[in-house]
Formats: structure tokens, sequence, C-alpha cells
């Protein structure tokens, strides 16, 4: 399966500024793969926000104000959203 063009653009940047090789460092590299489970969970309409986080990383407070998955779906969304959102208006 071809991997929509915002993710390309998610990993870029994360790899510009340094996250990927601080959180493989650190070995947190699971960290990724957490966030790339919730986003695949998304869009999930009147769910709250504790449920797709359990069930991608098995912790419903993983996606907390200020957490590292929750930062890295954030800036995930932050490339997703625009293109979706054009593709709705047609």
């Amino acid at each position: 399966m071809r991997e929509p063009p915002w993710f390309s653009d998610w990993l870029a940047a994360m790899s510009a500024d340094g996250t990927l090789t601080r959180l493989i460092k650190r070995g947190d590299g699971h960290l990724i793969r957490q966030a790339c489970a919730v986003l695949d969970l998304l869009p999930a309409s009147f769910v709250p926000l504790p449920v797709p986080a359990e069930a991608a990383t098995g912790d419903t407070k993983a996606l907390g104000r200020g957490s590292p998955p929750a930062t890295l779906v954030l800036r995930a969304l932050a490339l997703r959203t625009p293109g979706e959102l054009a593709s709705r208006e047609l």
C-alpha cells in the first residue's frame, strides 16, 4: 500500500529536526509506532480520546496533553488535515 504524501512529510520533518534520531537513541522508537497506530484509527467521530489511545498503545492516558505520542500525532495531523479537508470540500 502506498503511503499518503503527508506521511513522508511528517517523517522528513521529524528527521530534519532530530526528533527521530533522539527517540531512537534513547530507546523510545516504540513511540513512533504508537503514533502511527493512533493515526491509523483516525478519524474517529464521537469517540473519547482514551479509546483510540488504549487501542493503539494499551494506555488510556497515552495521548494526554504534552505526552510524546500526543505530540507526534499532533505533528502528523497538522500535515494530514489540510489535504483531507480539501478533498472533502470537492
